[in-house]
């Protein structure tokens, strides 16, 4: 069984207004619960922060997240950082009609990460 976990945690956005305290301290704390109390091996966890953390590095992280798991393999995503809403791209959002979208360093309003592509 592999354990695998990719881990974001965005501070410091490129408008200084956009700012928050913490991710960066989430994504530590996360990282040494999976190794200290779940045996997540320190190779099997990818950590991408602040700058890092762009739209293709997330992506490309999901992508090596998923490729070759097998059934009971545990795979994790943390995110912490800012997240938002647009407007529903496929239809399957009657309630409200918006997906909720993380918002990575480089966020591009056209090609979100939203919550189907999770």
């Amino acid at each position: 069984m592999a354990r695998r976990a990719l881990l974001v945690g965005i501070n410091r956005y490129p408008d200084p207004a956009h700012a928050l305290n913490g991710c960066v301290n989430d994504v530590h704390q996360v990282r040494a619960l999976l190794r200290q109390h779940y045996g997540f091996d320190d190779s099997a966890l990818a950590v991408l922060l602040d700058a890092r953390a762009t739209t293709s590095a997330i992506r490309s992280g999901l992508a090596e997240l998923v490729e070759g798991a097998r059934p009971g393999d545990v795979l994790v995503l943390h995110y912490s950082g800012h997240g938002s809403q647009v407007p529903d791209r496929d239809g399957d959002e009657a309630t409200d009609g918006l997906d909720e979208i993380i918002c990575p360093y480089d966020l591009d309003w056209d090609h979100p990460i939203a919550e189907d592509d999770l």
